[in-house]
C-alpha cells in the first residue's frame, strides 16, 4: 500500500524438509511460538515481553500505549497514544502494535540476523541485544521478517551508549538491505565527529544526511531514544526522525526520501551500543 515495497520473504531457520516434498516448498515459520505464521503475525514477540511492565506503571507491554515513560497524561488527538509516544500528535489513528523487550536470547538469535560481512554481530542477552565494536568496526542487525504494519509504521528504540573516547554513531534503519550496506537505505542517524560532544542528529537517505541538527551528550553512558517514521505524501515517502538523549527535549528531522524495499535495523559504529526496547505503533 501507499508505493511501499515490503520485504515479507520468510527466512527459514533450522527448518528440516522432508525428502518426499518438494525442496520449492518450505514451512512457514513461528518464531515466537504464539499459534501465528510470522507472515500474518503482527508482534513476534515472546510471551515474557507481553508480559513485563518496563516502565513500572502497573500496565503490561502488550496493553501499555507508552511502554517505557511512566505515568504519561496528554493525548492531543485522543487516540489513545500519549504524546509522549504518538508520532503523529495532530492526527488521530495510531495503535500500539509491539512492545519487544528481547527477554528471550533464543528468539532473538534467529528474528535479529547480522548483516553480510565484514560487518560484525549484535549479541543477544536476556533484555537486550548489544554491540561492542572494537577498533574501526560496525555492527548492524536486522529483522529476519518485516515488521511494518498495514500503514505507516513507527519505531521507537531505546538504547544506551558509550563512545568509548572514540568517533562513531548510531542509526535506527527505516528501510535497510539486509544483505549488504547500499546507498538506498533510509534511517535515523546520531553521529559525532570526535570523542566530544555536540552530536549530529538527522535522517540518512541515499542523497545524503538531510535536516541535521544538534544535540549534546557526556563523555560517558549515555541514554538514547530513536523514534523513526515514514508516511506517504504525494508520490515521495515523508522520513521522521525523533531524538532524545538522556531526557533532554525532544529534537526532530524530517526529510523527503526515495525508497526501496528493505526491513527495519539498527547499525552501530564503533560504539558500546545497547538496545532494550523497541515500541511500534501503526496507522491502519
Amino acid at each position: 500500500m501507499f508505493g511501499l515495497d515490503r520485504d515479507d520473504t520468510p527466512v527459514i531457520e533450522d527448518a528440516a524438509v522432508p525428502a518426499d516434498v518438494a525442496t520449492d516448498v518450505l514451512p512457514i515459520v513461528d518464531r515466537d511460538h504464539d499459534g501465528v505464521d510470522d507472515p500474518v503475525d503482527p508482534c513476534i514477540a515472546s510471551a515474557a515481553d507481553n508480559a513485563a511492565d518496563d516502565d513500572n506503571d502497573g500496565i503490561a507491554n502488550e496493553l501499555d500505549s507508552c511502554p517505557y515513560n511512566l505515568f504519561m497524561t496528554g493525548d492531543a488527538d485522543g487516540d489513545g497514544i500519549p504524546d509522549a509516544c504518538d508520532p503523529f500528535t495532530s492526527e488521530g489513528g495510531d495503535h500500539h502494535l509491539c512492545v519487544m523487550t528481547f527477554t528471550e536470547p533464543q528468539l532473538a538469535n534467529v528474528m535479529w540476523l547480522p548483516r553480510a560481512a565484514p560487518e560484525v554481530a549484535w549479541a543477544a542477552n536476556p533484555g537486550s541485544l548489544r554491540a561492542i565494536p572494537s577498533g574501526n568496526e560496525i555492527a548492524t542487525v536486522i529483522a529476519a521478517t518485516s515488521l511494518e504494519g498495514a500503514n505507516v509504521t513507527t519505531y521507537q528504540g531505546v538504547f544506551s551508549f558509550t563512545t568509548n573516547n572514540k568517533p562513531g554513531g548510531i542509526t535506527l534503519w527505516l528501510r535497510a538491505n539486509p544483505n549488504e550496506s547500499k546507498a538506498s537505505d533510509v534511517g535515523c542517524h546520531v553521529e559525532s565527529m570526535t570523542s566530544a560532544s555536540p552530536a549530529t542528529i538527522g535522517v540518512t537517505t541515499p542523497t545524503g544526511f538531510k535536516d541535521q541538527k544538534q544535540l549534546f551528550f557526556t563523555a560517558g553512558a549515555n541514554g538514547l531514544r530513536i523514534q523513526g517514521s515514514l508516511a506517504t505524501v504525494g508520490t515521495t515517502v515523508l522520513a521522521t526522525c525523533r531524538f532524545t538523549i538522556n531526557n533532554s527535549a525532544v529534537t526532530t528531522s524530517t526529510a523527503m526520501v526515495p525508497l526501496a524495499p528493505g526491513r527495519m535495523g539498527v547499525t552501530t559504529d564503533r560504539w558500546d551500543t545497547t538496545l532494550s526496547g523497541l515500541y511500534i505503533t501503526d496507522r491502519p
